[in-house]
């Protein structure tokens, strides 16, 4: 999996998102998604990635952590 296939994936899981905003399983695949963009971006060797993407996936895993939040209060509710 690569850094602009992951954002894609995000780009589609946030429409679902909107579509259905109390859908705990898009929820889910949002911090999932979040969370992986960040493993891989990481992951890389420093010369190999920008620090706009790192800056990018480190907002998103602190959103991802809020999504996760989120997915446990909703589970109680449901």
């Amino acid at each position: 999996m690569s850094f602009p296939a992951m954002t894609k994936a995000l780009g589609h899981c946030m429409k679902a998102a909107q579509l259905k905003p109390h859908d705990k399983a898009i929820l889910h695949n949002v911090a999932m998604i979040q969370q992986k963009s960040a493993e891989i971006v990481l992951g890389l060797e420093p010369s190999k990635r920008s620090l706009q993407e790192v800056e990018k996936v480190i907002e998103q895993a602190e959103s991802s952590t809020t999504c996760v939040a989120l997915y446990g209060r909703l589970r109680h509710v449901c």
